[in-house]
Parts: C-alpha cells; structure tokens; sequence
C-alpha cells in the first residue's frame, strides 16, 4: 500500500488532487471486493492521504475521512509518503524540494503540477541527477478544479524531467491516472510553447475583454441605468454569452496562476506580443475604413483554419452546448 502527501493542499487544485487520491482509494477497495486478482486491477492501493498547507485546511474536518490527516508541516509527513505531490507555485517548489530532498525516502514518486515548465524543470534535474533514489514525475492536468474526478475527459500532459526511460516515467503516469489520458510531450520548451497558445494566450485574451466590459459599464450611471453585465446576457446572442462565460470562468482562479502564465515563461510574453502586433495590424487597417483588405484577411484565416476544422461542426457544437442551459 501507498501513502499520498498533497502539499498545498488548501489550494483549489490541491483540493481537486485530495479529492482525486481519496476516489482512487475507494476504487481500489471496490474492486478488490468483486475481483480475487487486487493486484491486476488499473487502480493504486492507497492506505493514507496526507495534507498539507501553511494555512488550516478546514474541510479535512466535516469530511471525517479514514486514514486522512493533515499538519501545517511538511516534515511530519515526508518520510512515511510514498507519493509526494506539488500543487504550489514553482518558486515554492523548488524551495520546499531543496528543503525536504534528504528527508524523501528511496523509491518516493514526485509528482510536480506546475502550468510552466523551463524554469522548475532546469532546478529539479539538477537535484535529480544527484540524488536518483527517487521518481521525479512533471505533469501538467489539462483541466482546473472544477473538473469531475472521474471523468475520463480530463487529459494530463506528462512531461518527462529524466532524459531517460521517459516510456516509463509515461506508464507510471498513466497507472496513478488509469482513467484520464495521458499525453507525453517531449520536453518543456515544446510544453511551454503550446502552453503559451492554448491557456496563457487565452487568459490574457479574455482579462482584457473583462477589462473593457468594466470600463465600457462604468459609463453608465449604475442607479439609474440597468445597463450591467447580467443585462447583457439577456440582450446577447450565442457569441457573447460564450465568450462571458469563458472570461467569468477564467477570473475564478488564482491570480499566481496569471502571474505565471505571463510571467514566468518567455515564450508565453513572446506570443502575448506577437498577438500585439496583429492586433494592432488590423486596428490600423480598420481605421483606414479599408474594406477589401478586411474581407480578404476573412476569407484567408477562414480558408486556413477550415483546412484543418469543421467549421459547421464547431458551429453546431456551439448552439448544442448554449441548449443545455
């Protein structure tokens, strides 16, 4: 049997893997109950669940879990886990590893979540290779804290720190999340570089929309007017209300996870920039009311994107998913 250690527990996603480990124990035993081979099921044998944040983790209480505790200490947990998982900020990591590095016992997986790669990458390789009595796991979980942890939706990116038996860092990846995909990426740089176009350049999109929707609303006189962000859902179509629902969403998280999506990786401030430039590419064209030159840049991102997608299939997709509300 194994024993988990969450450090940052009280974090939403520390919150999400707790809840995740806690699943994956009660799996084990339900299947251990309808099956004499235990030992060739997809699930972990979990036995206790360690939680740890510098602040009091309420919620351990009114769960009265089995085998569940919780400390403002990491120490008082390190050397009994058998899997050890980060769920703070990078910088905090990487101090906290150093720290606790000589108390890990051999054959200790861990497991570090951060959403940028480069930077944590670079430090725990070098205490990896001068230590190598423990699995050093680097995923990034595709999903936020919302996510169901059963959903075999979610998709973690495994994004190996050993320059070696990455197959194997891969397998070992997929036996904790034996329900989730798991999608291997060759190195941090290629993470970092998609990462910069699927979540940090969306972020950065969508706090700037909700920037200009404040200051759009500010103009009107609050008590008198019923102009405000609930009117406009009323009055907007499909586009609008995705869109708002995306921002709203993306507000609901940490602001250290914009401080280092933006922040700390090159590449992220390096695409934010290039966006920059297009953007105010095609503000300038606008001004100049110059027509031809807008409906062709139409018809060519249209034409290279539906080389690639549905286009009517995203458009279904979209009123499929708006109908169920």
């Amino acid at each position: 049997m194994s024993n988990v250690l969450i450090i940052g527990a009280g974090g939403r996603m520390g919150g999400w893997f707790f809840r995740y480990f806690l699943y994956l124990r009660d799996q084990y035993k339900d299947h251990s109950k309808t099956t004499k081979k235990t030992t060739s099921n997809n699930y972990m044998n979990l036995d206790k669940i360690f939680l740890v944040d510098s602040k009091k983790i309420d919620f351990v209480d009114s769960l009265m879990c089995k085998n569940v505790y919780s400390s403002q200490q990491v120490s008082d947990f390190v050397r009994q886990s058998n899997i050890i998982v980060f769920c703070t900020p990078s910088d905090i990591t990487i101090g906290l590893f150093r720290k606790l590095i000589k108390l890990i016992e051999p054959g200790t997986i861990i497991i570090e979540v951060s959403s940028i790669k480069n930077k944590i990458h670079k430090k725990l390789r070098k205490y990896y290779l001068n230590q190598r009595n423990f699995r050093l796991i680097s995923i990034h979980p595709m999903f936020g804290p919302g996510a169901l942890v059963f959903s075999n939706n979610n998709i973690i990116l495994h994004v190996p720190i050993e320059s070696f038996s990455t197959s194997n860092g891969t397998k070992l990846v997929k036996r904790i999340f034996p329900i989730f995909r798991v999608i291997k990426v060759d190195n941090a740089t290629d993470h970092d570089s998609l990462v910069s176009i699927v979540i940090s350049l969306i972020y950065f999109i969508n706090l700037v929309f909700s920037r200009m929707l404040i200051d759009t609303l500010n103009k009107y006189d609050a008590k008198s007017s019923k102009v405000n962000l609930k009117f406009l859902k009323q009055i907007s179509g499909s586009s609008y209300k995705v869109q708002s629902m995306l921002s709203e969403s993306i507000l609901t998280d940490d602001p250290s996870l914009f401080s280092g999506l933006f922040l700390n990786s090159p590449i992220s401030i390096s695409t934010i920039r290039k966006y920059g430039k297009l953007y105010n590419d095609l503000s300038a064209h606008l001004m100049g009311t110059n027509k031809d030159y807008l409906e062709n840049y139409v018809t060519g991102v249209k034409k290279e994107i539906a080389s690639q997608i549905d286009l009517d299939e995203s458009y279904r997709k979209l009123y499929k998913l708006l109908s169920k509300d």
